[in-house]
Order: structure tokens, then sequence, then C-alpha cells
């Protein structure tokens, strides 16, 4: 479990004093992350560039305390280079991607 004040201003705090480079945001009743990610698939745009993550999760102490751990995975996979859009993306939108049927 993640331990101290669970608001989204000391989580970020936290992430920051971590250089995680991964910050969580609060739009309505929902939290999403905030970093500097490549394209996504199928998009024009060539640079990396600051991107919104939705983690379909309610602004609430459990999902505060999710969001933070997904912000330190976000960050840890961008460390290593291995994040994948793949795994963020919503199934509507994977829908043009090719695969076999039976």
């Amino acid at each position: 479990m993640v331990k101290g004040k669970l608001t989204v201003e000391a989580i970020n705090e936290r992430l920051r004093s971590a250089n995680v480079g991964v910050a969580v945001r609060q739009k309505g009743n929902r939290l999403y992350l905030r970093a500097t990610l490549p394209p996504k698939p199928n998009s024009h745009k060539i640079q990396f560039h600051q991107q919104d993550v939705s983690l379909k999760i309610y602004a609430n102490p459990a999902g505060l305390e999710r969001a933070e751990a997904e912000a330190r995975k976000l960050g840890a996979l961008i460390a290593c280079k291995e994040f994948d859009w793949q795994l963020y993306l919503d199934r509507e939108e994977n829908s043009d991607i090719a695969t076999c049927q039976a």
C-alpha cells in the first residue's frame, strides 16, 4: 500500500520527488495520468508530447492509491523504453488492429 496523504497534490509531490516523470490529474470525478509519451497508433503526430492516459477509475481514496501505483508503473515503463500504447488504449480504439478469426 502507498503511504502518505491521499490527495492529488500530495501524490504528485511524491512522484516529483522520486523523479517518476508522470503526474496524476483529476478531471471531474475520474483520474488520469499525464506524461510525455510517443504518439498514439494511427496518430498524425511524430514526436513525443504530453498526453493524458485514462485510468477509468474514480477519484476516491482507493482510486487515488491505485493511481499513484499506476503512475509509478507507467514511469518505469517509460524509463525502460518499454511503453506500449496497447496496454492503455480502449478496445474501441484497438478495433482497427488486424486479428485472426477462427
